[in-house]
């Protein structure tokens, strides 16, 4: 028998050799030149913040707020790591997720050898690691749905109360840790019905749900409350969504509001089919389960769950790529393998159909058609990675170590990562920008606006004075026209 302390000394050179793996695989595609829009918007977001580029009231009314604040404290602590800041965050989250998927093996009876095969085929799951590259908001969707599938299995056979505290803290991390978690959240409420014990269901239903929604909803009150005495809009929160922010990739910002959004079914269909494909080992226990009908209901609700989710994002046009969407199919095969209903859990069919799961997922990564991830797979295999907007990139090089730039940088703040510094931007919220709005002048060395005629319409600069972008402003001349953007420069004879 191990001792406790040499127990101890294991499982820490076994985190720590879990964190440097985690680490050295995502620094090594950021290298290739994959740094998803995600982690741009977070960063661009994040230097603006902790420059004093944009208000309080826009900080604590930003969502999702759980990675934002963890880059800011990451960011304020060790302001030189620059994009090193999203991928710590996720290496570390992936890290852990991977040492807890191990651990609840072991505790659920897997042989050490066969726990740390699963483990490994889990981890070298490309879905996984796409997820891990799109950045901290997705790896904390990924550790919220642990959570919550954790607790749904036991829900119906157990009913203790650790299971129940799951369900409620899962909903909770899921709900506020991606915008797609808002539908992942509102969309298991039916399907939670399935999980609960029938005579709880039939005696109290209504103090069993608010026992598993108390913490979902008193936190999402919380917020809309907050944003009512910053913002005087409880949903103001949901114009600081972006296309970045979804992980869609692009740059087209969907705020304000979400009619912008192209919705439409196909794409959650889609990736209903690469849920269930790439999760085989859940299927496999709903077929051989039909004489344990706790167990059979609770994974036909977290499959169900999982696809009424992709079709309700997809409806809104909200659906992040079909790699991301798929990826949480790789969580579900853990829990489902951990509660797996036989007397020897470390029997090699759980590991053949893991291995199942793991040849669908390197499938759906091959052929999942969103810009993203082919950019992602370039930097896996090597290729050239392309910029994910090559606008943004020409506008953010244009700026680079100039100073007085008058930039509604909150409109793409992918831009300020990109430059890698907010210094001499005068953002909305700056003084010398009020000063311009008051004055009705520019006072400025650059200008930069939005075609009011593109899809997210004028940015503040452009609603500030309408005519720059097609007159230009006098002393200004034009020195970068793009799709969406302009750049004016102050002329040597102009004056401010």
């Amino acid at each position: 028998m191990r001792r406790p302390s040499s127990t101890l000394a294991w499982s820490g050179s076994a985190m720590a050799a879990l964190l440097i793996g985690c680490y050295a695989l995502l620094y090594l595609i950021g290298t290739r030149g994959f740094i998803s829009m995600s982690n741009l918007d977070l960063m661009g977001r994040t230097i603006l913040a902790n420059s004093g580029g944009v208000s309080v009231e826009k900080v604590v009314t930003a969502f999702p707020p759980m990675s934002y604040a963890a880059a800011i404290a990451v960011d304020a602590i060790a302001p030189g790591l620059g994009f090193g800041i999203p991928h710590l965050i996720s290496g570390t989250l992936a890290a852990i997720l991977l040492a807890s998927w191990y651990k609840t093996m072991r505790d659920s009876g897997f042989a050490t050898t066969r726990s740390m095969l699963a483990t490994l085929l889990l981890g070298s799951n490309p879905l996984f690691w796409r997820a891990a590259a799109e950045g901290p908001s997705f790896m904390l969707l990924h550790l919220g749905y642990w959570l919550f599938v954790l607790g749904m299995f036991q829900l119906r056979r157990g009913h203790r109360i650790n299971d129940l505290i799951l369900v409620a803290l899962g909903l909770a991390v899921v709900g506020f840790a991606h915008p797609f978690g808002l539908f992942l959240a509102f969309g298991a409420l039916p399907f939670i019905a399935l999980a609960i014990p029938p005579d709880r269901l039939r005696t109290s239903p209504a103090s069993v749900f608010l026992v598993l929604l108390f913490p979902l909803a008193f936190a999402l009150l919380a917020f809309c409350y907050v944003n009512w005495i910053f913002a005087d809009d409880s949903l103001r929160f949901l114009l600081s969504l972006s296309r970045e922010s979804i992980g869609l990739g692009t740059t087209n910002s969907i705020s304000p509001g979400l009619s912008q959004a192209s919705g439409g079914l196909l794409p959650g269909a889609l990736a209903a089919i690469a849920i269930v494909a790439a999760c085989p080992i859940a299927v496999s226990m709903f077929v051989l389960t039909y004489r344990l009908p706790a167990l059979r209901l609770a994974i036909l609700g977290l499959i169900g769950h999982l696809v009424s989710s992709a079709l309700l994002a997809s409806a809104f046009g909200l659906l992040p790529p079909l790699g991301l969407v798929a990826s949480l199919s790789v969580t579900l095969s853990v829990a489902t393998a951990v509660r797996w209903p036989q007397e020897r859990p470390d029997r090699p069919g759980i590991l053949m159909l893991l291995t199942a799961g793991l040849a669908a997922c390197i499938l759906i990564a091959a052929v999942d058609p969103a810009s993203e991830t082919q950019r992602w797979r370039g930097s896996l295999f090597g290729f050239p990675v392309s910029d994910g907007d090559a606008e943004l990139s020409a506008i953010a090089a244009k700026i680079k170590g100039r100073d007085q730039i008058l930039f509604d940088a909150e409109a793409v703040p992918s831009v300020v990562a990109l430059r890698g510094s907010a210094k001499g931007i005068w953002t909305a919220d700056s003084l010398p920008f009020q000063l311009s709005a008051l004055r009705q002048t520019v006072d400025a060395d650059m200008i930069i606006v939005r075609d009011p005629q593109s899809a997210q319409g004028s940015d503040r600069v452009g609603r500030l004075f309408p005519q720059i972008y097609d007159q230009g402003y006098p002393g200004y001349a034009r020195i970068y026209t793009g799709e969406r953007w302009r750049i004016y420069e102050l002329s040597h004879g102009g004056k401010r």
